[in-house]
């Protein structure tokens, strides 16, 4: 396949820009786009009108589901148990609905009621599961176990009725198993009533029913209320019962300890890891996932790798969910070699747009600060590179999706099944590389850091014709043309974009968020060094001049290097 060599692959052919579209920047008389050709320190910039630009776009991918904390972030959702063998409801359905379906089902034997109360938890209609329960429990008293009367107190911590639970016990204590204690104790604490919690250990214990996940429940529920001289007193009890902490344990201490700064969490932080590499625990990608992120937002980004180099060679990990972290890490700890991030990346099967844009952007800093002397990233063929896999796994998922079309057309419960199951196929939209402004962002970076502006320039036009230009699209850009500013066609440039209707509303939706990502960086930079004062005094003069800008919010900055 021909290579991508002069605009990436990402822009280029199908897509006209558009002059003075949404705001677009139009310039005038020599200025960036135009059919003059400008030279300014050792920087020539040449440009069109009639510049066109392309991303692939040929094929459609089916959509992903959007996560909680973020619309660049993307996953299925967890089941909050293991999935029952057959699927009986439809996630479509309302619980009204599903329990109309049940009914018609006809059944009634152990399993089958085991496997309806899980499908109703797991599809979060929690009264539909009570509702079965109820039925059953009037009816056939004698097929209740500890397991459906788990469950049932499950959905009723759910809706905060743990006086139903408590009924439920009273009734049943000759049932009474580790796991009825995990779900009281873990819904006590979740109402902070940590009294009810330990009256509820102490009937595990008088039971001789408490282990491991007991003591679990505590951990995660206090760790992330920063309980932890009481954490500390339970892992002393575990000891002295001759329980040792699992994975299980592990991943919620991490979990706790990421939400809470400061010197002795730091420590404890460490412990807690010098701790697990000492004992004979088996990793896992949750565990993985849970100390990778606390170490690095406690900027232990050394143990952070450290832990990464002890079990990259495990294959049961799965370290695309914090691909990013380490990545940050490695900018912290820059590797030997660059074969560690190829291999890293080659190992992220289905990226998202959040690990496109990270690896690009470590791609980027890898190119500009030399991190290694005799290798250069080349980021137009790892798109093209990118954008060809991207295919494969368009055509081998739409290949599995009609052979389960074709082998399911008759049967409606099988059809919901393949419905539940397709929602764990990450798929990723062709067109990222034109949708995404992270990613987009990057390649803007990476043209200007190969001394490129033209190329750089024709996206960033996109970006403005697409309405998708954000605070770090301007900061690329201006950050290049503010080193060129004492240049008049330049200046004139840079007041273009600071008088264009899209900027003065983006500073509008963001009043801080531009001037710690666009300014400050810039002013830093032009206070750095004499020979760049030339330049500092035309963009104050800009600021000034051609911008709302109160200039005092920047003091701090330009006072810093010159005391």
């Amino acid at each position: 396949m021909k290579r991508i060599t002069n605009s990436i692959g990402l822009l280029r052919n199908n897509l006209i820009l558009k002059n003075n579209k949404n705001g677009i920047i139009k310039y005038k008389h020599g200025a960036l786009i135009s059919t003059n050709t400008s030279t300014t320190n050792n920087t020539t910039i040449t440009t069109t009108t009639t510049t066109t630009t392309k991303i692939q776009s040929s094929l459609l991918l089916s959509e992903f589901k959007q996560q909680i904390n973020g619309n660049r972030f993307f996953c299925t959702k967890t089941n909050l148990s293991t999935s029952p063998r057959v699927t009986y409801l439809n996630s479509n359905q309302n619980c009204d609905e599903n329990y109309k379906l049940y009914k018609s089902l006809k059944m009634q034997d152990k399993i089958f009621i085991q496997e309806i109360l899980t499908e109703f938890y797991n599809l979060e209609q929690f009264e539909g599961a009570i509702k079965v329960f109820q039925e059953i429990y009037g009816e056939k008293k004698e097929m209740v176990d500890s397991a459906m009367l788990t469950r049932v107190m499950s959905c009723y911590i759910k809706i905060k009725n743990v006086e139903k639970c408590e009924e439920l016990f009273n009734e049943n204590k000759d049932k009474l198993d580790s796991v009825m204690g995990q779900v009281m104790i873990r819904g006590y604490l979740g109402q902070a009533n940590f009294g009810e919690a330990m009256k509820w250990f102490d009937l595990c214990d008088k039971a001789n029913v408490i282990d491991i996940g007991i003591f679990s429940v505590f951990i995660s529920s206090l760790s992330k209320s920063g309980q932890f001289t009481i954490i500390d007193t339970m892992l002393t009890q575990m000891k002295n019962r001759g329980l040792k902490m699992d994975s299980i344990v592990y991943k919620d201490y991490f979990f706790g300890l990421l939400f809470f700064n400061g010197i002795n969490h730091v420590q404890r932080t460490i412990d807690l890891y010098e701790e697990m590499n000492n004992s004979d625990i088996v990793m896992d990608t949750k565990l993985f996932r849970s100390a990778i992120e606390c170490l690095y937002f406690k900027r232990l980004s050394h143990l952070a790798i450290d832990l990464f180099h002890k079990h990259s060679s495990n294959k049961n990990i799965d370290i695309s969910p914090v691909f990013s972290k380490l990545l940050s890490s490695f900018i912290k700890n820059v590797p030997d070699s660059p074969d560690i991030i190829l291999n890293i990346w080659k190992s992220i099967k289905t990226p998202l747009p959040k690990d496109y844009s990270s690896y690009f952007h470590f791609i980027n800093n890898a190119n500009e600060y030399n991190y290694f002397p005799n290798y250069k990233f080349n980021l137009p063929e790892i798109i093209e590179e990118e954008l060809i896999k991207l295919k494969e796994r368009l055509d081998n998922n739409n290949n599995n999706n009609n052979n389960n079309n074709n082998n399911n057309n008759n049967n409606n419960n099988n059809n919901n099944n393949n419905d539940n199951n397709n929602d764990n196929n990450y798929n990723i939209d062709i067109d990222v590389f034109k949708k995404d402004i992270f990613c987009i962002n990057q390649i803007i970076r990476y043209h200007i850091i190969e001394g490129d502006f033209t190329q750089a320039w024709s996206i960033f036009q996109y970006t403005l014709s697409e309405s998708i230009a954000d605070v770090f699209s301007f900061f690329y850009i201006l950050k290049h043309l503010s080193l060129h500013s004492t240049n008049q066609i330049i200046y004139n440039n840079i007041k273009e974009i600071l008088t264009s209707s899209y900027y003065i509303a983006l500073t509008h939706q963001s009043s801080t968020e531009y001037r710690k990502v666009i300014w400050i960086p810039i002013l830093k930079r032009l206070t750095s060094s004499e020979n760049l004062k030339p330049q500092l005094k035309q963009i104050i003069k800009l600021l000034e001049n051609h911008t709302s800008e109160n200039l005092h919010y920047y003091d701090k900055t330009l006072l810093a290097k010159r005391n």
